[in-house]
């Protein structure tokens, strides 16, 4: 029986930093993106990403990219509330929700992981 050679192993060499960085750098670019499915892009991304993660950073990033993807989607249909209302064309649901909204601007900022 053949002796195994070191190619007979391989082991994963992108590192948990790697992966970091790649999802700093990936929130960098929805930021700026024009695309208006970026946000979904990143969610998804992040998605993919959690199961290569340590097990013990698992839950804490799936939940942070929860928490994340909802705030941001709750301030991206702010503005286009406001948007809306800006160019005359929102609704009474529009303008209740905007006003809703500034009745809470002194409630300190949500945890995204807890």
């Amino acid at each position: 029986m053949p002796l195994p050679s070191e190619s007979d192993f391989q082991i994963d060499t992108v590192s948990v930093q790697d992966l970091g960085t790649g999802i700093v750098n990936g929130a960098k670019s929805v930021q700026s993106s024009p695309d208006p499915e970026a946000l979904d892009t990143f969610k998804s991304d992040i998605d993919k990403v959690v199961p290569e993660m340590p097990l013990i950073l698992q839950g804490k990033l799936a939940q942070f990219n929860t928490n994340f993807y909802k705030a941001y989607t709750d301030v991206l249909t702010q503005r286009s509330d406001i948007g809306r209302i800006l160019l005359n064309t929102a609704t009474a649901a529009d303008k209740q929700e905007v006003s809703a909204v500034n009745v809470f601007t002194d409630i300190a900022p949500t945890t995204l992981i807890s």
